[in-house]
């Protein structure tokens, strides 16, 4: 059947990238954010974007327009996930540790505003090509993980080894600063670019991707 040809595990792998989503939603609502199976199924929702990327790139017709776009939308959802639900979820426990730490209480609406400041990037895009841009640059993919191994490091520090949780808050604090300077980097390519174009890698090839767009163009008006 079409549904079990190899080139449709990406797109399986990002779907289940956002059903895993769901069961750490639940133990956050219960109260239990932390639980073993919920960080479990963080982990494995984290390495189906690594392994759909692979799947993709090495099995034949793996890499296709849908699958870009559930990619993305299943990135957006576990970035959602952690920053929406776990985050508040560290500060909560902080808090019930008794651990007197005031950057907890306000670090959740430091990374709201980072991921609303990329809203920027998705606005800009709408206007200019009258779609959304979705990049994938080395930054970019760097931030992803980044922001994944936030809610990991806190779950073995600090629920785990009992590590002062205002050593973890610094790292937290660090991957928000890097939000905002990479996101700096998507706007500006964004802003750049002739039309949209998911190969750029980086700021720097800029220059090259827009002269390849005009190449193209230029032989579409000869034929």
């Amino acid at each position: 059947m079409e549904i079990f040809k190899l080139r449709n595990i990406p797109n399986a792998l990002g779907v289940l990238r956002v059903l895993l989503c769901i069961p750490i939603i639940i133990f956050v609502i219960r109260g239990n954010a932390f639980h073993i199976v919920s960080i479990i199924c963080f982990i494995i929702a984290g390495l189906t974007d690594f392994a759909d990327g692979l799947v993709a790139r090495r099995v034949n017709q793996g890499e296709s327009t849908l699958g870009e776009q559930i990619d993305s939308i299943a990135d957006m959802v576990l970035v959602a996930t952690g920053i929406f639900a776990l985050m508040p979820a560290m500060t909560r426990y902080v808090n019930a540790e008794g651990v007197q730490s005031g950057l907890w209480n306000w670090l959740f609406y430091l990374y709201a505003a980072a991921i609303s400041y990329r809203m920027i990037s998705v606005i800009i895009g709408v206007i200019k090509f009258k779609s959304s841009v979705m990049l994938h640059t080395y930054s970019l993919k760097a931030l992803g993980w980044l922001l994944f191994s936030v809610p990991i490091v806190f779950f073995f520090a600090v629920v785990v080894a009992n590590i002062n949780p205002l050593i973890v808050n610094f790292f937290a604090l660090f991957v928000a600063i890097s939000v905002f300077i990479i996101v700096s980097e998507e706007i500006a390519i964004v802003l750049l670019l002739i039309k949209p174009s998911r190969n750029i890698k980086s700021i720097f090839g800029i220059r090259k991707e827009n002269a390849k767009i005009r190449e193209e163009l230029a032989q579409k008006q000869e034929t």
